[in-house]
């Protein structure tokens, strides 16, 4: 046999489930909405993208297995044009929205899922300052009493944009600290949130100064210890920590 054929033996020992797919055209994300659906976008340069929200097959859906089921595959729920690449899509939970960003980065585009027919459309942009070229604006979103969508080109320009107002409501920079805020407290109306708890030790405990310090590139939460986080920065060095919420004392 060939590799293929060896590989296709092989993967029924390897798969408990294994669906392979074609889709019109090749996608840089993969969004899902509800556990069901996902969108999918095109990325191509200098010709209209498709953004597509994509029902899964009903084999991918039941419980167990059911015998022949009718649709094998994906079916198209709703679709619009973008005139851009696309390189990131957020769906805003709970809502009918959706947010991109591609190239040319010069804006994040909103669009809506419309209630009533099956085309997405776009509704309005949010100006992005940051312009590098090759560089699009990364996202996220978070859910709060005024969803927000927080982007950026580079870690120290991000921002945290209202989606109703269109208002920057937290300008977040990053260094060498961590700092460890209660988003359930943020009701979008303040223009500066004091954290919790700011982790300096990259900072100070190599001996590194204000200006010298170096920048912290990735932390997480212990999946138990709920103040329990690890955080690691540009200078290799990992720190364990555990942080005091001074509130409780007061």
């Amino acid at each position: 046999m060939d590799p293929a054929e060896d590989w296709l033996v092989e993967s029924l020992r390897l798969y408990q489930d294994f669906h392979a797919f074609d889709l019109p055209g090749a996608t840089r994300v993969l969004e899902w909405v509800g556990d069901k659906g996902v969108f999918v976008a095109g990325y191509e340069n200098l010709k209209k993208n498709e953004i597509l929200h994509l029902l899964l097959p009903l084999r991918l859906s039941v419980k167990e297995n059911q015998g022949l089921l009718p649709e094998r595959d994906f079916k198209v729920r709703h679709g619009g044009f973008s005139d851009r690449s696309v390189f990131d899509l957020k769906h805003v939970p709970d809502t009918r929205l959706l947010v991109t960003s591609g190239l040319p980065g010069c804006h994040l585009q909103v669009w809506q899922v419309t209630e009533d027919s099956d085309v997405i459309e776009a509704v309005s942009t949010i100006a992005v300052h940051e312009k590098e070229g090759s560089l699009w604006p990364r996202i996220a979103i978070f859910s709060s009493v005024a969803p927000g969508v927080l982007h950026g080109v580079r870690l120290s320009g991000l921002k945290v944009v209202d989606l109703e107002s269109q208002k920057t409501t937290y300008t977040s920079g990053f260094d060498g600290t961590v700092l460890v805020y209660d988003v359930t407290s943020w009701n979008g109306l303040e223009s500066q949130v004091e954290p919790l708890f700011t982790h300096r030790g990259h900072i100070f405990l190599d001996g590194n100064g204000i200006g010298t310090a170096p920048l912290v590139t990735t932390h997480t939460w212990h999946p138990r210890k709920p103040r329990t986080l690890l955080s690691a920065a540009s200078d290799a060095s990992v720190h364990v920590w555990n942080w005091v919420d001074l509130r409780a004392s007061r």
